[in-house]
């Protein structure tokens, strides 16, 4: 039975012996470790549709801009034009730098450089960046000193990330706020837009997910920034969730202090 089973049919399992002696229990073992493979096939395959599909939006737009520029040649706004393949283009860049993160994540192959990140530095670098381009309140009064131990190219994408999909979502105010006590730090980020339904808030740290209408991706995002907030935060000890805001999503990020780390 095993020599039958392939990469095109890991659905299948071995008969497992009504006698649970050592050929039972190996029978057993195989289609536990069958249904982990399969379970991890399809996850494979899902995820490449969908990096497919979120690929194929950004340049579909941009080959029919360049079609109907070029068939009205000398009517074309080339600048504008251009602008707008640029924005696709951009786009395309984005989603393929997240899933390169992604996927060196998965293999454990990422290149951290570990140490002490003061992370009020990066939180507020942030806010500043966004306070310039953003038509938003950005309230960054209750941001404190916090230092965690960690990568703080890989931190700063997080929180990049995590404020990056505030704005988004946000309808007037996106609020941060920052401390830290014996234990670690705890960042938290606050929209006042529709927040997340409460069956789809241990969904939206994965890969892909379209949660409610009102938070879809329409609105900009690729469907993978918060899973690499996720990978990010777990593999430095941390935790992140989001819960309600009142109106809006809270998210809440905590990071063992430099101290604790060690």
């Amino acid at each position: 039975e095993v020599e039958d089973i392939t990469a095109r049919a890991l659905e299948r399992r071995i008969t497992e012996p009504v006698v649970h002696d050592e050929i039972g229990r190996l029978a057993v073992t195989m289609n536990e470790m069958l249904e982990r493979l399969e379970a991890s096939s399809q996850r494979q395959r899902a995820f490449v549709a969908d990096a497919s599909h979120e690929l194929r939006s950004p340049l579909a737009s941009a080959q029919s801009e360049l079609e109907v520029s070029l068939t009205h040649v000398t009517s074309t706004d080339w600048p504008d034009s251009a602008r707008i393949v640029l924005g696709d283009l951009e786009r395309v860049r984005r989603i393929v730098e997240d899933l390169s993160i992604l996927a060196r994540s998965d293999e454990r192959t990422t290149n951290w450089s570990p140490g002490n990140v003061d992370l009020d530095d990066l939180v507020l670098r942030e806010c500043t960046r966004l306070q310039r381009i953003a038509p938003l309140v950005i309230d960054a009064s209750s941001v404190s000193g916090a230092r965690v131990a960690g990568d703080p190219e890989q931190l700063g994408r997080a929180t990049r990330n995590l404020l990056d999909n505030a704005v988004r979502h946000a309808r007037s105010r996106v609020s941060v706020t920052l401390s830290q006590n014996s234990e670690g730090a705890v960042l938290e980020v606050s929209d006042d837009g529709p927040g997340v339904s409460a069956e789809d808030r241990g969904r939206i740290f994965e890969r892909f997910v379209r949660v409610d209408s009102s938070r879809a991706r329409s609105s900009g995002g690729s469907g993978l920034g918060l899973a690499i907030v996720y990978e990010i935060i777990t593999a430095h000890g941390g935790t992140v969730e989001v819960t309600d805001a009142k109106p809006g999503a809270r998210f809440t990020v905590w990071l063992p202090g430099a101290d604790v780390a060690r």
